[in-house]
């Protein structure tokens, strides 16, 4: 769902003062925003929503003699423990939006989107970072910058978590821009992929892991093969095939804990003599084993290759 903010300030500000309402940056509510002559960059707009929020998705336009080489876009963070009276909260990367510089020979100013797909928490506002410009030149003597529109995507009334970790706390302390931490031994390659626009089911967090222990362990084995293809997937932009294969390990993870209780089950019946119920619970088993067996042909696994015996 759109997430509705008002600008709340800007470093500086160069649209004439007749053009009522343009510090409205949502599309067909005014004309934009457009730096400063001769300003200092990055240029540094302040965007304040009516609540904390998820934020999945933010959408920059430009116009393209006055694109701005990049929008870096920082979210706000509440320190831990922060009440209503705490300091100015911290603010972390979520990525950043780079835009092509307009092709002199064009006599009509092209328009440029640029979109920063993520999933991230903000405790109510977005800081955007504007660069110097992509082109300077005859039709932008006085190297300007500007947006057109800008539009954030997400839910509200989400519950904003803190920033930790020691290197996160010394960042802060320097007044230095911290990157979105996701925690655990895969927030550095997190970062990077989300940075990337690289939506978040398509990388791999702790969370993960924790289900992956509650499948049986045949199929936590093919998990983990299914695991270490994925981020080559990502890295050669083939992000259809990842997201197939996410909704693939996903399906596994449901069946894997499935099989892990009706085997327990069984043998724990087993152990008390109750064969007829025992016997029962093999055929729910050998679907779930068959429905797997399937997942791992149709991913082409060393698994199957390995319980099938063709060679690889």
């Amino acid at each position: 769902a759109p997430l509705f903010f008002a600008l709340a300030a800007a470093t500086s500000d160069g649209a004439p003062p007749s053009a009522g309402g343009h510090l409205a940056l949502l599309p067909g509510a005014g004309s934009g925003w457009q730096s400063a002559r001769c300003c200092t960059y990055p240029q540094e707009l302040l965007l304040q929503l009516e609540r904390g929020a998820e934020l999945h998705e933010v959408e920059v336009a430009v116009r393209g003699d006055l694109a701005p080489r990049a929008v870096d876009v920082y979210l706000s963070r509440a320190p831990a423990g922060a009440g209503a009276g705490a300091a100015a909260e911290a603010f972390e990367l979520a990525g950043t939006l780079h835009f092509n510089p307009e092709d002199p020979s064009r006599r009509v100013p092209t328009a440029q989107r640029a979109r920063l797909k993520l999933f991230a928490l903000c405790s109510g506002q977005v800081r955007l970072w504007v660069h110097e410009p992509a082109a300077s030149g005859p039709k932008n003597p006085y190297k300007q910058v500007a947006l057109a529109s800008v539009e954030l995507w997400g839910r509200e009334d989400a519950v904003v978590a803190s920033a930790g970790g020691a290197a996160a706390a010394a960042r802060r302390s320097a007044g230095q821009p911290q990157a979105l931490s996701l925690g655990g031994e895969f927030g550095d390659v997190a970062q990077v992929l989300i940075e990337l626009g690289i939506p978040l089911d398509l990388v791999p967090t702790d969370e993960e892991e924790l289900r992956f222990a509650q499948a049986d362990a045949e199929t936590r084995r093919l998990l983990a093969e299914l695991q270490r293809r994925r981020p080559r997937l990502v890295e050669a932009s083939r992000l259809g095939e990842a997201q197939e294969l996410s909704e693939h390990m996903e399906q596994l993870c449901t069946l894997g804990a499935e099989l892990h209780r009706l085997r327990l089950q069984r043998e724990r019946l087993l152990g008390a003599d109750r064969l007829e119920e025992a016997k029962q619970l093999s055929a729910p088993i050998e679907e779930l084993e068959a429905t797997r067996m399937s997942l791992a042909a149709l991913c082409e696994t060393d698994w199957w290759l390995e319980k099938m015996e063709l060679p690889e």
